[in-house]
């Protein structure tokens, strides 16, 4: 039997189909919900994209639902209408840089691109995403919206086209106000454009406003109760028990009653969000007008394109028949539901470029592996201590753990070797900051509060050597680009997630003297089952990754591979 799907940027539909063509669009696009175990006894528990009255499905599962139905023997037909015309060179200059042979996967990208309409480009972290988001925005010259959840992302892709391109650059979010004309190629933030979109009613943000207010006086109740009860606590271990359970709870029904004193009447408080909603909505008229201009989007980090707001803001593209997203770890969220939302944003894998072949170039660095492994259990912590006491006792205040790093650290440094240290938990960035400085290490660190430039700073203090060693939060898990790095040490320990590759990957930008070679420290946490989970999953990432699992060794051969220590 022959049927056709026939679709738009954002919306396919099947043509003549029977009832079984609809059943095996169903099930190529059905999915486990997310706690679908607790939502309905007796359901198994799955959805699908595939909306069985409108026969309809998002754009991105065209080629997914193309070969379920190839394969049940029906004859299929694509239609839809011819992607626009590129308006720009067929090998666009992108910055001074040059036509090298190794990067001719960047191009690749491109030309997937302009086959395909709707694309994910999986490129190994160091394969220049960004670039390859200039060349396919040239490539393709027409009103580009580049989409990110990470500011530091936004602030750099503006900076990258303003410098290399010599183009202005509109930004929404962020700080930014809404542009009034917007420029050609345009930066948002995810958060902010999913917002503005939003129709708002105003029962509904009545109440949302309402629900909030309670919950912000049950919040300063449960801290005022917690610090009276530690109060209480404290005083009856002197003998003194006049701070009653009964004073305690009058002394909450008491803040209670002041906090509601300064509360506004309901009428004042109705009549500001009504205004608030049209003026909303108001905006979001100007929002979805600006979408609709759009004819390119770009998807940085892609693979968080599987939350809602990243799904709605592209649905509202109706325009956008380019779609490229650009990720180093597509698929690889524990939600079925939410990897889906990524092929449904922007269509399945075109091109993919693994660490191998990077390696393999030159592009990247070539890296190595230690997993090391301690002697001492520290005290206090046993194989079932929960998280997150286990963290703090095995990694956070582990002295050895600690002496470790701050060792390593230096013999890198000896080498003429910069280091970046990660963390997760403030506290172990204090503890090694310290314990570094008194070792004689000129070393930063920088975490969450520090803004956008205070970080740049860091690195470039870093990169030029004025600093040997930065210690550093999450925040430089994405968009941090320091050729110099030589060691990265993964001291936070923590789960095996997408970010680990990441992690990896600060260090693996080729070097530009000397031996292009990395190093990454990590640990084998094997105290406590927490933490020894955690660190099996890190190291199965390493096992599972060809041009990695290759190089795990148990000593850094430094001198080995060409480097030469530093003269005292």
């Amino acid at each position: 039997m022959q049927l056709s799907i026939a679709h738009n940027a954002v919306t396919a539909k099947l043509v003549s189909a029977d009832r079984n063509a609809k059943l095996a669009a169903r099930d190529a696009l059905s999915y486990l919900v997310d706690g679908a175990q607790y939502i309905q006894p007796g359901w198994d528990g799955r959805s699908s994209f595939f909306d069985w009255e409108r026969e309809t499905f998002p754009a991105g599962f065209v080629y997914l639902v193309y070969k379920a139905l190839l394969i049940k023997g029906y004859k299929v037909r694509l239609v839809r209408k011819p992607f626009p015309e590129p308006l720009g060179a067929e090998r666009p200059v992108v910055d001074g840089f040059g036509d090298d042979p190794r990067y001719e996967y960047q191009h690749d990208v491109a030309r997937a691109l302009l086959r395909h309409g709707q694309v994910i480009a999986q490129i190994a972290t160091g394969g220049g995403k960004s670039r390859i988001a200039r060349i396919c925005y040239k490539r393709i010259d027409r009103p580009t919206l580049f989409l990110t959840t990470r500011g530091i992302l936004a602030h750099q892709m503006k900076d990258a086209v303003e410098k290399n391109l010599r183009e202005p650059v509109s930004m929404i979010g962020d700080g930014h106000p809404w542009p009034e004309r917007p420029t050609k190629f345009v930066v948002g933030m995810v958060q902010t454009l999913s917002q503005a979109i939003e129709l708002q009613d105003p029962v509904i943000e009545l109440d949302r406003f309402f629900k909030n207010r309670v919950a912000a006086e049950d919040r300063q109740a449960i801290e005022l109760l917690e610090k009276l009860q530690k109060q209480r606590t404290k005083l009856m271990e002197k003998g003194d028990f006049s701070l009653t359970e009964a004073l305690i709870a009058q002394k909450i029904t008491t803040l209670r009653e002041s906090i509601r004193r300064t509360y506004e009447p309901n009428k004042t408080i109705a009549e500001r969000v009504a205004r608030n909603v049209v003026e909303h909505n108001a905006h979001r008229e100007k929002a979805l007008a600006f979408l609709l201009t759009r004819e390119f989007n770009i998807l940085e980090e892609a693979h968080e394109s599987s939350g809602q707001g990243y799904y709605d803001v592209m649905r509202a593209c109706p325009n956008a028949h380019y779609r490229l997203s650009l990720t180093a770890t597509p698929f690889m969220r524990d939600s079925a539901e939410a990897n889906m939302r990524l092929m449904a944003c922007s269509g399945p894998v075109a091109v993919r470029v693994t660490e191998e072949q990077l390696i393999n170039l030159g592009v990247l660095a070539t890296p190595y592996f230690k997993f090391a492994k301690l002697k001492t259990k520290p005290e206090g912590l046993f194989k079932t201590t929960a998280w997150p006491r286990c963290r703090e006792l095995g990694v956070v205040k582990n002295d050895e753990r600690n002496a470790y790093i701050v060792n390593e650290t230096k013999v890198a440094i000896s080498y003429g070797l910069p280091v970046l240290i990660l963390v997760t938990a403030r506290e172990h960035g204090k503890i090694l900051q310290e314990k570094l400085v008194a070792a004689g290490v000129r070393v930063n660190y920088i975490f969450g509060d520090h803004d956008q430039a205070e970080r740049q700073a860091a690195l470039n203090a870093l990169a030029d050597g004025r600093i040997d060693c930065l210690i550093g939060s999450t925040i430089l898990d994405v968009g941090v680009d320091v050729p110099s790095i030589g060691l990265v040490v993964n001291a936070g320990a923590g789960k095996a997630e997408v970010q680990i590759q990441q992690r990896i990957g600060r260090g693996m930008r080729a070097k530009k003297a000397g031996p292009n070679a990395m190093f990454y420290l990590d640990f084998e946490d094997d105290f406590n089952n927490t933490l020894r989970d955690h660190a099996r999953g890190r190291r199965q990432i390493i096992d599972a990754t060809p041009g990695f699992r290759e190089r795990v060794v148990s000593h850094f051969d430094y001198e080995g591979l060409g480097f030469m220590k530093k003269a005292a």
